[in-house]
Parts: C-alpha cells; sequence; structure tokens
C-alpha cells in the first residue's frame, strides 16, 4: 500500500502528565475485579515479523490490586489456555507483580512463587485511564504470552467501583430523560420533508406519515438518536507493537517490583510474507519487532508560540476496503496516523522537518472508551484554532454552547476539510455543529422544557456533524433533498469528492447521511462508471461501504467519525460497517 506523505505535518505540543505518586497521598490499596473484553474465537494478527494470537484465554478468573502510594499492581487468577494449532487447552494459574515503568503505566512481571507452564513467558502492561492521570484505579490490562513459537495476547479491562457507580448513574439518568420526553412526540413541529416525518401522528395533525421522526429542540436543531452503531466490540487501542518488544522481550529490571524468576527466551515466530511462504528464520532473529516513531514536521511559515495548538500527524496506510486476507489485520490498530496531502488554497507552502517538540511516542491519551460512551482529556478547541488561523475554510456554528472540542484525529479531518473547500470554492466556510464537550459526556438539549441526550454518540471526540456543499453558502444547514431526490444546488460532484478524500486518509470510521443522500451519491458514482455490482476494492467502493444511511435524520448535514490511531491507545474502535457498497 502507498504511503501518503504530508506537505504540512502539524504538531500539537501535548505533554503526558507524569503518573509519580504524591509523597503526601494517603496508600490506598483496591482489589477490582478485571472484567475480560470477549473475543468470540480465537484470531490470528500479523504485527511486523510477529503473528499474534487473541482468544486463546478462555473465561478468566483474574483479579487486580492496585496500591496508589507506590504505583504497584498484581494480577492474579486461574485461565484456561487454548493454544493455536490443535494442541489440547490446559490450566494454570497467573500471579504478575510490577511497579510503574513509565508515566501512566504499570508492568507486572511473574513473581517469585509463579509456576508457569514449560516454554512460556509471560508479561503484561497496566495502561491508566482514569481521570487523574496519576492513578490507576482505572485502566486496562494488556497480557502477553510467548509459547511454541507464537505470541498469546488478552485484554481485560479494570474499573473502580466508584467508576462503576458514576457509569451505571449516568446510563440511568440517560435513559429516563430520553424515555420521558418520548410520551408527547405528537405535536413535534413539522418541517420539510424528510427530517420530520412521523408514523404515528394523528390523522390531519399536518405531520407526514411513512418514515420515522425526527426530533428537533428548543433550537430548532435535531436531536439524533440513531447516530450510532450497536455492539460495543472494539478493543483498547493499546500499543501491542510496542508491548512485544518492549515488554515481552525485554529483560525485566531488577528495581521493578519483588525479585522476578530467570526466563528462558523463546525463539521468534517464522513470519509469514502475503503468500503465506514463510521466510528465512535467521532474517527473523536479526529483526526484532519494534515500535515505529512517526515523522514529524511544522510550518515553517508562521512559527506559533507554544500555547498554540494543532493536531498531530499521524501516518497511515490507505486501505482500498475489506479484502480478504490470509492474515486478519489486527482491529485495534485501525490506523496508524494521518498523512494526507495538503494543497493550500492560495500558494503553496514549504515545510522542513524540524526535531520534534514532544516524543509523540508517549502517546496524547485524549479520547477514552466508545463514541457512545467515552469521555475526553486534553481535548483541542477547534473554534480556537479557526480564530487564530483564519482563513480556515470551516466555522463553529453555535460557539457559545461550548461543544466544540474534538481528539487530534478528528482534528485533523476537520482541519483538512476547511482546507479543501478554500482550494475549491472561493470565500466558502463549512458550517460545522456538534462535536464533543471539552471533557467529553453526555451533550444535553432541550426539548418541550425538558433536558434530555442529544445524541447518541459526541461523548469521546470522535464525533462531528456539518453542513453538505450548496452553491450559496446561505443554504448550509438545510436538506440537501427536495421531495426525496438531491437538490439542484446541493454541490454533488464536490461533496463525493470530498467523502473519497477523507476515507484516503484512513482516518475516518464512518459517514452518517441521510438514506436519499447516499442514494444519490450511489448513482453519482454508478454514472461515472467508479463503482458495479462486482466492485470489492478500491477507494470509491470503501467511500460508499463507510457511508451509512440514516431513515429520516441526516439530510441537512452529514456527521462523520473518526478512528481511533495509534496515538490514542485509551481509545475503543466501533465495529467495522458490513462490508458492501449498498448500492446494489
Amino acid at each position: 500500500m502507498k504511503m501518503i506523505r504530508s506537505s504540512l505535518i502539524l504538531i500539537l505540543p501535548l505533554f503526558m502528565a507524569a503518573c509519580t505518586p504524591s509523597e503526601e497521598k494517603a496508600v490506598v490499596t483496591s482489589t477490582p475485579t478485571a472484567t475480560q473484553i470477549p473475543i468470540i474465537r480465537p484470531q490470528i494478527y500479523k504485527e511486523d515479523d510477529v503473528e499474534v494470537v487473541q482468544g486463546a484465554l478462555k473465561n478468566p478468573d483474574l483479579k487486580t490490586s492496585y496500591n496508589s502510594a507506590d504505583q504497584t499492581m498484581s494480577l492474579k487468577g486461574h485461565v484456561n489456555f487454548t493454544p493455536f494449532e490443535n494442541e489440547a487447552p490446559f490450566e494454570f494459574d497467573l500471579d504478575l507483580f510490577g511497579s510503574s515503568e513509565l508515566p501512566g503505566t504499570i508492568t507486572m512481571r511473574p513473581t517469585p512463587s509463579a509456576k508457569l507452564p514449560q516454554g512460556m513467558k509471560i508479561a503484561a502492561k497496566a495502561t491508566c485511564i482514569g481521570e487523574d492521570e496519576t492513578s490507576c484505579d482505572d485502566s486496562f490490562i494488556d497480557i502477553y504470552f510467548s509459547y511454541n513459537k507464537r505470541v498469546y495476547h488478552h485484554q481485560i479491562e479494570v474499573l473502580s467501583e466508584k467508576t462503576k457507580k458514576i457509569q451505571s448513574e449516568n446510563k440511568k439518568t440517560d435513559y429516563a430523560t430520553s424515555v420521558g420526553a418520548e410520551e408527547d412526540d405528537d405535536d413535534t413541529e413539522d418541517v420539510d420533508s424528510p427530517r420530520v416525518i412521523d408514523v404515528t401522528a394523528p390523522k390531519n395533525s399536518g405531520v407526514k406519515k411513512g418514515l420515522p421522526l425526527v426530533r428537533l429542540d428548543h433550537e430548532n436543531e435535531p436531536i439524533e438518536e440513531d447516530d450510532d452503531v450497536e455492539g460495543e466490540t472494539g478493543r483498547y487501542i493499546g500499543d501491542l507493537k510496542g508491548d512485544i518488544h518492549n515488554i515481552l522481550y525485554a529483560e525485566p529490571k531488577d528495581a521493578i517490583g519483588p525479585a522476578v524468576p530467570a526466563i528462558a527466551p523463546v525463539a521468534p515466530v517464522k513470519p509469514v510474507d502475503n503468500k503465506g511462504q514463510k521466510t528465512d528464520e535467521k532474517k527473523t532473529e536479526e529483526k526484532a519487532p519494534t515500535p515505529k516513531t512517526p515523522e514529524s514536521k511544522i510550518d515553517d511559515k508562521k512559527p506559533e508560540p507554544a500555547k498554540k495548538t494543532e493536531p498531530l500527524t499521524p501516518k497511515a496506510e490507505v486501505k482500498p476496503g475489506p479484502a480478504k486476507s490470509e492474515v486478519t489485520p489486527k482491529p485495534s490498530e485501525t490506523s496508524q496516523a494521518p498523512t494526507p496531502e495538503e494543497k493550500p488554497a492560495e500558494k503553496e507552502e514549504t515545510s522542513q522537518p524540524v526535531k520534534n517538540e514532544i516524543d509523540i511516542t508517549k502517546k496524547i491519551m485524549q479520547v477514552i472508551g466508545f463514541a457512545n460512551s467515552g469521555r475526553l482529556k486534553k481535548a483541542l478547541n477547534l473554534y480556537d484554532y479557526s480564530q487564530k488561523h483564519q482563513p480556515v475554510g470551516y466555522y463553529i456554528a453555535r460557539p457559545e454552547i461550548e461543544i466544540h472540542y474534538g481528539g487530534n484525529e478528528l482534528a485533523y479531518l476537520i482541519i483538512k476539510i476547511g482546507k479543501f473547500a478554500l482550494t475549491h470554492i472561493d470565500d466558502y466556510s463549512v458550517r460545522i455543529g456538534d462535536l464533543s464537550k471539552k471533557n467529553g459526556g453526555t451533550i444535553y438539549t432541550k426539548y418541550k422544557g425538558v433536558p434530555i441526550p442529544k445524541h447518541l454518540s459526541h461523548k469521546n471526540g470522535l464525533d462531528a456533524d456539518m453542513s453538505y456543499f450548496f452553491k450559496d453558502p446561505k443554504d448550509q444547514g438545510q436538506s440537501a433533498l427536495h421531495k426525496g431526490s438531491a437538490r439542484s444546488d446541493w454541490m454533488i460532484e464536490l461533496q463525493w469528492k470530498l467523502f473519497k478524500e477523507l476515507v484516503s486518509t484512513n482516518l475516518v470510521d464512518r459517514f452518517f447521511v441521510h438514506r436519499n443522500v447516499k442514494k444519490a451519491l450511489c448513482r453519482y458514482a454508478r454514472k461515472n462508471e467508479e463503482i458495479s455490482k462486482d466492485t470489492r476494492t478500491g477507494l470509491a467502493y470503501e467511500t460508499l461501504w463507510r457511508l451509512q444511511p440514516r431513515p429520516a435524520d441526516h439530510a441537512d448535514h452529514f456527521h462523520i467519525r473518526a478512528k481511533c490511531s495509534s496515538l490514542q491507545q485509551g481509545c475503543r474502535p466501533s465495529p467495522e460497517p458490513t462490508p458492501g457498497t449498498g448500492c446494489f
């Protein structure tokens, strides 16, 4: 696959807070139960020169104990291990202990009393995801096994009782306010089709029948209830490639935790190339899996003070669709970093590689959890950015309500959308609606005087709403459809080009659009012979694959969701959409 190089790499001076315990902090030990993130069946992935198996642990009974005073953690329990290649499963006890080696993480290795199966090497890493960055009360733990020339990986989530209680209360509040507001939907204000249509409206109500209802809030904005996907199957991104090299294969440090018994190293697995043929074992031993550090550049024409922040530009490979392969790509590493080419609107800007102001291998850790149940840390202010870097080609529609924050990947895409508008249309700025709150969480609005959740998602800095392209910029915010068909002044050619360019970054998880908007784009792609019934790969195919239709809303705007990149270790991706263009 081709690597897309950026002509403008943006630097974000985010500094990871040290995870050093305060001397005044009391000793607190927590023993929450570790909840496993389920995998239906064992799967094998390829990480550089190492094959990684996930799903080999069945129903592990694991418990953690965390001491916040000295930043130590133990992981104990009984596991049932199933090797990948037709070997009989066996059981053994897990007993790991460790302390913090890097800020925000705890590395654990077997204790002296641990009894491991012959030929097995084990290590684990806890990544802190709590509100307080000096605490690992909330974390996810990556467990690594090296056995019979394969690497096995298992991930669990550890939540404190306090966090569990907060999450439970939030879900109850969201559900109660949402259900309570639905009792009197019948007198919802009617607007032009196809935005608000009610199948249950009484006769002579003036509300059209035949499609689901879209409610409007007190600011005449749609209340989106179906803009998310079901099934939270994604895993925390973590740093699998780096951990295999730096934790599993690395020699333990004497200063970490209690004495660790010597463990015989296991020979690396023979890598499998794209044709499924094994390569020379000697070459494999010479090339250990190492984490890659993205290169970074900044614009040398406009140096900014350290306080001005811009999104990092991670690298990414363009994936032309869900093509089948012998080794499945790792789902949590959907994207490593975006480097699409930037074309300035007026004149080309030159850039030169410079030394990084920060070590981005430490990760950003802004986006935490799922889009519909997560939160946001160290958020980027897209309104502030637009004010300081005019012209940017976009504007925040309602800055006063303070929901214009996003993670690095979403900010990158929005800035790219603005540059696209400046490049193709004179004096045009794209209208940007809801993003996320500064710290993420549920966005509330009012419906008939009652506060209710406005979105199912938009909770962790991955989601944004924005208007379609119109010949008259003043029409932004209106429906792109008229009587179910594309309006003549909706710039569908430019819209289609934008969608494809965004997908080419490999940073777009999905778009949500009205189903008739999707139909119009399907007709346009077929007319230009970009797709057919037999098309299974290519940029047009993947773009249509990621355009997810909705039955009623998203006619006056589209919803973009960014992927979790490798910079966001605490992010949990949504399941991939069902393959196919949906056009035939």
